[in-house]
């Protein structure tokens, strides 16, 4: 959460004032549209997948009065990723969800090659339900918002996540792709280490495998590592620098 809150301004409305009063969420609903969301290459307006109203970026400047800078340092230290690289934030949208509205299950595309994690902003408003949780392999993690500070969660673009549907009130938020300047993983090897690499792999591939079923024996063609994160193939063509979380450290 933040003490300060950062200053909104919507084209065709002006500063949102903080809290927001239900009333003028639903004066800034005036100038909304249905909010779409990606699914491959394309981009679809479906609302019983997602169901909220969007202010995209261009209509939205937000002013962090200077406090951004920690935030994404608050960031990359909750996504365990090492401290010689930095996050850098583009805005996404605005979003607001009134009574009955939600979004089902997904990831986040990835929108930029760089792009390794979403970040949510909450901004305060009084609303009940409309919980964000992200599905992980020890379980969902459920984030509600606040009546008078800013919440914020950030988690790695590939998370399966949703959002609950609001049972009262309204619920508005920020939503920013992070990228990532830097290599998670050290480029530089010690020579004893690519040493041992080669003979444990030379090894491997010269290693005959018996066959199944009276089948005779052969030696591997191919050596598999599972990874924990989803990845596209234009974030693996970059090489083991965009590696995330546990990945990059194994």
């Amino acid at each position: 959460t933040l003490d300060h809150q950062p200053t909104v301004t919507v084209e065709g409305y002006g500063d949102l004032n903080l809290p927001m009063t239900r009333a003028q969420v639903r004066k800034l609903l005036d100038a909304g549209e249905p909010a779409p969301f990606g699914q491959g290459e394309r981009t679809l307006v479906d609302t019983a997948v997602r169901h909220t109203w969007h202010f995209p970026g261009a209509r939205v400047d937000v002013d962090w009065h200077g406090h951004l800078d920690r935030v994404l340092e608050d960031a990359r230290s909750a996504l365990t990723l090492p401290t010689h690289v930095r996050l850098t934030a583009e805005f996404h949208s605005l979003l607001v969800y009134e009574v009955g509205q939600f979004f089902a299950p997904h990831q986040d595309s990835e929108k930029d090659d760089a792009m390794v994690a979403t970040l949510v902003v909450v901004l305060p408003c009084p609303f009940q339900g409309g919980e964000l949780v992200v599905h992980g392999d020890d379980g969902p993690l459920t984030f509600a918002g606040s009546r008078d500070r800013t919440t914020m969660v950030v988690f790695y673009a590939d998370a399966q996540h949703e959002v609950l549907p609001v049972r009262t009130g309204h619920r508005v938020s920020l939503t920013y792709n992070l990228l990532l300047q830097g290599a998670t993983s050290p480029r530089d090897v010690a020579h004893d280490d690519v040493a041992d690499a080669t003979t444990l792999l030379t090894r491997y591939f010269e290693t005959a495998i018996p066959g199944r079923y009276g089948q005779p024996a052969t030696v591997p063609t191919r050596l598999a590592y599972l990874l924990d994160h989803s990845y596209t193939p234009r974030a693996l063509a970059q090489g083991i620098g965009r590696l995330k979380g546990v990945d990059a450290e194994r």
